[in-house]
């Protein structure tokens, strides 16, 4: 049996700790279970490259949502993007519901990705990063590689487009 270096533990622990929600990150921007895993282990593998050079990392969880972040804006300018709106009117995509949501939830949850959807990439990135990862301005900052200010300025004005579109 192969011993395991530190660095190699410490790659493993953050995988274990931060791939699900690195997939559940790229699920939600491409709308597509089978990109959003092959961009969670394009990131992973550009992670471990990264790693393997030896280079510091000091915040790995804002680290890999920037990874994830640029794979996704890779992938767009390399594929036609397909809208999360066209996938969900096709059912291609539907968001999955736990068995303890109710219809309704369901229903509330495709509107508000659908409404997400619509936002400037510029006020979707943080909202999803702040609301539904729940991460901080700070650790969003890093990762859109923004002023903590201007982040929350995205955030303040992506909420109030947020209530236009669920209101309309």
């Amino acid at each position: 049996m192969e011993r395991t270096t530190g660095m190699e533990s410490e790659f493993i622990a953050a995988y274990d700790r931060y791939a699900d929600a690195i997939f559940r990150f790229c699920i939600i921007r491409t709308g597509n279970r089978d990109a959003a895993r092959d961009i969670m282990q394009e990131t992973f593998a550009r992670a471990w490259e990264h790693a393997a050079a030896g280079k510091p990392v000091s915040n790995m969880r804002a680290f890999l949502y920037r990874i994830a972040a640029n794979c996704i804006v890779d992938r767009v300018r390399k594929h036609q993007p397909v809208s999360l709106d066209a996938l969900m009117d096709d059912d291609h995509f539907t968001p999955p519901i736990s068995e303890t949501e109710s219809p309704q939830d369901a229903a509330m949850i495709a509107e508000m990705i659908r409404a997400i959807n619509q936002l400037d990439e510029k006020y979707r990135t943080p909202i999803v990063l702040r609301y539904i990862e729940g991460m901080d301005v700070k650790d969003i900052a890093r990762i859109i590689d923004e002023s903590e200010n201007t982040v929350s300025v995205h955030l303040h004005r992506a909420i109030d487009k947020l209530r236009e579109l669920l209101d309309a």
